[in-house]
């Protein structure tokens, strides 16, 4: 599952902070099924703007065991991981970018990765049982 991304018009995400007039209630909510294993990724715009999907997960899939389909690593390293990767991209002019792409789209010319804030957060569903140990 990928949720659109939020935006008033193109490079003009939702916003909470001072001087927007965005609140936690315009936020898209979601019900989804999860079940356990699964990765959760949450990202601000400085790495949805510089990583592909395909990106994200072949960084994730370095860290998954290939014959359980498990982590072998603490959802931080994967985190970390995406994150360099990120501002590895948003430096590299040469590099496409999906705001590249989506600036493109839009009638504009843009070159490379998009230099912004890199914020990101990766968990992983587990049992009760495996969360007390």
């Amino acid at each position: 599952f990928r949720n659109e991304e939020q935006q008033h018009s193109f490079n003009f995400p939702y916003q909470l902070g001072t001087g927007s007039f965005d609140t936690a209630q315009d936020a898209q909510t979601y019900t989804i099924k999860i079940q356990r294993g699964d990765i959760i990724i949450l990202g601000s715009d400085g790495i949805f703007d510089n990583l592909f999907e395909d990106d994200i997960l072949e960084e994730i899939s370095r860290f998954i065991c290939p014959r359980k389909g498990i982590l072998r690593v603490k959802p931080q390293i994967i985190s970390d991981a995406l994150a360099y990767r990120a501002k590895k991209a948003s430096e590299d002019l040469n590099n496409s970018s999906p705001f590249q792409c989506r600036a493109m789209q839009e009638g504009l010319y843009y070159v490379g990765g998009k230099k912004d804030d890199i914020s990101v957060l990766v968990g992983v569903v587990t049992d009760s049982k495996e969360f007390s140990n």
